[in-house]
């Protein structure tokens, strides 16, 4: 009897366990959509607007057997015109991926913290040779710097261009 009721309340928690992620999932799906209508802006939305009314706009033509004029047909057109949907929606512009290339430097043997710093400045690795070696000297770090051919990337900040320079070649 009370495996019966255990069994019974499993049930319950596990429909409604189902029914409580059905609508996450449908409330999630539903905030995509509302985030992509945003993102492709104002036209998307009015044009998802129109498509959705069901009803044909059809212009009320009297019943003669008059000849229709020019200024009829122009005003009809104009109308038509007025009308159109927007051709164009706008698009998503393509980002071009640029291509980072390494500098390369060579730091000669016994070379002292500042002179590193001015050829790290003077290859734009760096902005400021002095700004750069006080914070290597603040880091305790004059005597380990490395020697050689090393390589860094543009726009580094300094934490990482002295992460390379305290490398050793058993990378």
């Amino acid at each position: 009897m009370k495996s019966d009721r255990i069994w019974v309340w499993l049930m319950g928690l596990g429909i409604g366990l189902v029914v409580a992620g059905s609508l996450v999932l449908v409330i999630g799906i539903e905030l995509i959509k509302d985030n992509m209508d945003i993102m492709l802006g104002a036209n998307v939305a009015v044009a998802k607007a129109e498509t959705t009314d069901n009803t044909l706009d059809i212009p009320d033509i009297p019943a003669t057997d008059e000849i229709v004029t020019d200024e009829i047909v122009t005003d009809e057109i104009a109308n038509d015109e007025m009308q159109q949907e927007p051709s164009e929606v706008p698009q998503i512009a393509e980002v071009e991926m640029l291509e980072i290339t390494p500098i390369e430097v060579f730091i000669p043997k016994d070379s002292d913290s500042l002179t590193i710093a001015i050829m790290l400045e003077q290859k734009n690795i760096i902005d400021d040779a002095n700004k750069f070696n006080e914070y290597v000297e603040s880091m305790g770090k004059t005597r380990v710097l490395q020697q050689g051919e090393l390589s860094f990337l543009p726009e580094l900040e300094y934490t990482e261009v002295l992460d390379i320079l305290l490398r050793r070649d058993s990378e």
